[in-house]
């Protein structure tokens, strides 16, 4: 574990040098920019702060139920997501038909609204 958190601090300073010396000669950065999200990483050595101390043990907790959190919010939003999906694609293939031959009869003629309903799924997914 120690190695690991030395390799990174080695990529990030070796990152930072080549960065450097990449602003020093003002050449483009091109394929060089990727080294600039290295400074990202050094966030992650803030984060070794958190294991020195014991007494933050409530604080690692706090952030694994957050980050659990996220994950049922992910697969709830995604789930909702599904099942609007399949109504809009029931409401657009069964109410489409019957749409029509109202609009044929001429009952909608002041509403362009009512006219494009149901007109696509991403349409009736959007009303929601």
């Amino acid at each position: 574990s120690r190695d690991r958190w030395f390799i990174l601090d080695v990529v990030i300073v070796s990152g930072g040098a080549l960065d450097f010396v990449v602003l020093l000669l003002k050449s483009s950065a091109g394929p060089l920019g990727m080294i600039r999200f290295l400074r990202v990483f050094r966030i992650v050595r803030l984060l070794r702060i958190f294991r020195k101390f014991k007494f933050l043990k409530e604080l690692r907790k706090l952030v694994r139920m957050t980050v659990s959190c996220f994950k049922t919010l992910f697969w709830s939003f995604t789930f909702c997501f599904i099942i609007l999906t399949f109504w809009s694609m029931v409401a657009v293939e069964l109410l489409k038909p019957y749409l029509d031959e109202i609009i044929e009869a001429g009952e909608l003629d002041g509403c362009d609204t009512c006219k494009r309903s149901f007109d696509s799924v991403m349409h009736e997914i959007g009303r929601a």
